[in-house]
């Protein structure tokens, strides 16, 4: 499992929780290939994770200025 740091905890809307987290070294370090992207990890029971991956977060912007309302509708529990 990668290591990471400033973890965000959030609530899907089927009941799941999703974690997104800056990914770092293995010093804990921010590392170049992190710059501008988060891991988003999901989790049933808070328990057990299952790492989705790396999310580049420019590309996030691009979709959200594109389709704001339609981007975490029916995704995550407001």
């Amino acid at each position: 499992m990668p290591k990471f740091k400033n973890p965000y905890l959030f609530q899907l809307v089927n009941g799941d929780f999703g974690v997104v987290a800056v990914r770092t070294e293995a010093d804990g370090q921010n590392g170049e290939q992190s710059k501008g992207s988060i891991l988003l990890f999901t989790s049933s029971d808070l328990l057990q994770y299952k790492e989705i991956g790396v999310i580049d977060l420019k590309n996030v912007t691009t979709m959200l200025r594109s389709r704001p309302a339609s981007m975490t509708q029916g995704i995550i529990r407001t």
